[in-house]
């Protein structure tokens, strides 16, 4: 498949301090890639550094083929790409119909009523309780919102750090057939994430950080069944 998101070389980090150490990292539209590793490897920096929420020291970013390398937030939104943070992930004052609708503040077409509609589909959760107060909702409630709220963009691309951090067990697998889904409708995923074990479970491809390097990647079902690997990079007990 022919990449849609690509990083290439990327060193990244915050002011001066360097975390991301030439890190490159693709994905194609309908494929899920997963980025994992121990805790403070550099995972969500990385991400960050792709739409400007980190510093980007070196490297290049290209979306379907332009390079992209500095675009802004605001800039990406338009383009095709969202980024779901892990926190503060949602208006917690305005109710979940006032969030999904701020998630189509960009958009100037006449489909952002069906589009929504198709988003109530997706997350029928959400449109059990459209006037309720985003503050009020489960945690796995918000992080629907939050995807779902991103979702409004129509993006070719979503990066999502750390969808499942602080999730009760119970809210993991709901929230991963969501992703599965929206793949399934085309959008190339990246997702940030801890739970290592779920992420390959999920994922298409990997690529594992360590100390702000990529010291593997590939087949995420082939590094599951890795026992070697899941041990040396991952924590992972056979």
């Amino acid at each position: 498949m022919e990449s849609i998101f690509v990083a290439e070389d990327i060193v990244a980090g915050y002011e001066d301090v360097e975390i991301v150490h030439n890190v490159s990292v693709e994905v194609a539209g309908g494929e899920i890639v997963a980025i994992i590793g121990p805790n403070g490897s550099g995972k969500s920096t990385l991400v960050k550094s792709l739409l400007g929420f980190a510093r980007l020291f070196h490297g290049q970013v290209l979306y379907d083929g332009r390079n992209i390398t500095g675009i802004t937030p605001d800039r990406a939104v338009t383009l095709g790409i969202n980024y779901v943070p892990q926190i503060n992930n949602v208006f917690v004052n305005l109710t979940v119909a006032e969030n999904l609708e701020l998630g189509a503040y960009t958009r100037k077409d006449g489909n952002i009523k069906a589009d929504m509609a198709e988003v109530y589909r997706l997350f029928p959760e959400l449109a059990a309780r459209k006037k309720a107060w985003a503050g009020n909702l489960s945690g796995g409630e918000r992080q629907m919102l939050a995807i779902a709220r991103a979702m409004m963009t129509n993006p070719k691309v979503l990066l999502l750090d750390e969808p499942l951090a602080s999730l009760a067990p119970k809210a993991i697998s709901p929230i991963f057939k969501k992703v599965k889904r929206i793949r399934d409708n085309g959008t190339a995923v990246v997702i940030v994430e801890q739970n290592v074990k779920r992420a390959l479970e999920i994922s298409h491809r990997c690529y594992v950080l360590v100390d702000g390097r990529c010291v593997l990647e590939g087949d995420s079902k082939s590094i599951l069944s890795d026992e070697d690997a899941k041990q040396r990079f991952l924590g992972l007990k056979a």
